[in-house]
């Protein structure tokens, strides 16, 4: 006789270590002898292999017994079923056959085939499950936890205590939506925090992909981080994060914690005007968070003269390293969901950090757009000889373009930290500075101070000629070049 279950999953039952079992049971007196069934993870049960010799499965203790398995056949070879057998004495027993849910990653079909001693009989089919861990479910952003691990455990034997499990069946989605796993305050232990689609992850993880991991080492880094944006998975995606010890000596005296956060947010877009002054913009960003920026040409007046700056000044000294990156019509990033036509990387060590003295770490990126193609190759190329004061770095991960044509249009630049190493300053603090480099009228016999980067163009240099046919001519001098 056939049976179909759609195996809808609940969080946690999908893993290593869980056993489900078909079970049998509750037969009418008829039946006297030996029953068989069996499960198919394909289509219906069917086997041109004779049954008889499928394992003999017996209770242990009046209990399924997780650790015994039934007996496969494929014949033909696209139907793979499994069997197990059992003695019914006048109704009294049990047939039964575990399976793995991990079998059951791809698809939520389970067939099912009996056979009873009796050719009209009456019974009961349960599907049971063994080992199923407790699942913490977050049902609202911000959540905050404490757990405790301990260092020795068999989750093959329903021993979870060296995981913790935490279910989001709704992370935020929409454009630019991002939700982040925090891992911090670890005592005692070593510990790593897993982020996986759908199933479970650490040593449970069977199915599903991975979104990211990270570790932290008691007392030293203290904290980690990872962030899953929506660009990165579809709208009815669940996930799954995993705290697992990784290592350390737990002491009998005291217990061995962690805390976690898990928050979700949108990273905005803030539009910026520079067209009237110079457009000033202080912010911090944390590890793994992008600030976006737009400055809308669409509708200026873009001539011979136009000339735009962009920089990111990093005011504090961290070590962490910051990326400044401008795009044309669409965020600028470095991930999945961003791209860029330039990006520049400073390096901001504390050892580093010395804008007058220290040619290697001057915690400044500076863009350039003029109205006329870019002649100069990318940065990864000429980035390391051609840049002076203020030096930027670290030059073999500069990419991009350091001098950008201008069109009418939105420009998109963005402020992130990819990188980081320890959190005593988890903030870096950074300025933006945006400027529109308007013509600059030149006096006779008035000096006139300035500078240029290398590479980069000043602004235009104006001269009024007066109708002075007593002019015959125009000197413009360059000296005292530093």
């Amino acid at each position: 006789i056939h049976y179909y279950h759609n195996f809808d999953a609940q969080p946690g039952e999908i893993g290593n270590g869980v056993v489900f079992f078909v079970e049998v049971t509750d037969f009418d007196s008829s039946n006297d002898g030996e029953g068989f069934v069996c499960i198919s993870f394909s289509d219906l049960v069917a086997t041109t292999s004779s049954i008889t010799g499928s394992a003999n499965l017996v209770l242990d203790n009046g209990e399924l017994d997780p650790t015994v398995s039934g007996t496969s056949f494929s014949s033909p070879s696209d139907c793979q079923i499994t069997c197990a057998r059992g003695d019914i004495n006048l109704g009294s027993g049990t047939i039964y056959v575990p399976f793995s849910p991990c079998s059951l990653c791809d698809s939520s079909d389970l067939w099912i085939g009996v056979q009873t001693p009796s050719t009209d009989s009456t019974y009961t089919i349960n599907i049971r499950s063994f080992g199923v861990p407790s699942v913490t479910s977050v049902v609202s952003f911000p959540f905050e936890a404490q757990g405790t691990l301990d260092g020795d455990c068999d989750i093959y034997d329903n021993d979870y205590s060296c995981e913790d499990y935490y279910y989001i069946g709704n992370p935020i989605f929409g454009d630019n939506s991002y939700f982040r796993v925090e891992l911090y305050g670890l005592h005692e232990i070593d510990a790593e925090v897993f982020i996986t689609s759908n199933y479970l992850g650490g040593q449970s993880q069977c199915c599903g992909e991975d979104f990211g991991d990270c570790s932290v080492t008691a007392g030293d880094d203290q904290y980690c981080t990872v962030v899953v944006q929506s660009c990165e998975y579809s709208e009815d995606t669940e996930f799954y994060v995993t705290v697992v010890y990784d290592s350390g000596t737990v002491s009998a005296n005291y217990d061995a914690f962690y805390g976690l956060k898990i928050s979700s947010g949108t990273f905005e877009t803030t539009t910026v005007d520079p067209f009237d002054e110079p457009a000033t913009v202080h912010g911090t960003v944390i590890p793994l968070q992008y600030h976006h920026y737009a400055v809308d040409f669409t509708n200026y007046n873009i001539d011979q003269t136009t000339n735009f700056i962009a920089e990111m000044y990093v005011d504090n000294a961290v070590d962490q390293d910051i990326e400044f990156a401008w795009n044309y019509a669409s965020e600028a990033g470095d991930s999945t969901c961003y791209d860029f036509s330039g990006i520049c990387i400073t390096d901001t060590t504390c050892n580093d950090y010395d804008y007058l003295f220290n040619s290697g770490g001057i915690p400044i990126c500076r863009f350039q757009f003029l109205p006329c193609p870019s002649t100069f190759g990318d940065l990864e190329t000429d980035f390391e000889n051609n840049y002076p004061y203020p030096y930027y770095s670290t030059f073999s991960d500069n990419q991009g373009f350091h001098r950008g044509e201008l069109f009418n249009g939105i420009y998109y630049f963005s402020v992130s930290s990819q990188t980081f190493t320890e959190f005593s300053v988890p903030e870096v603090e950074f300025t933006l500075v945006f400027t529109l480099q308007l013509p600059i009228t030149l006096y006779e016999n008035i000096p006139l101070l300035g500078e240029v980067y290398r590479r980069e163009y000043t602004a235009q240099y104006v001269v009024h000629i007066p109708d002075d046919q007593s002019i015959t001519g125009v000197f413009a001098t360059i000296d005292n070049v530093q």
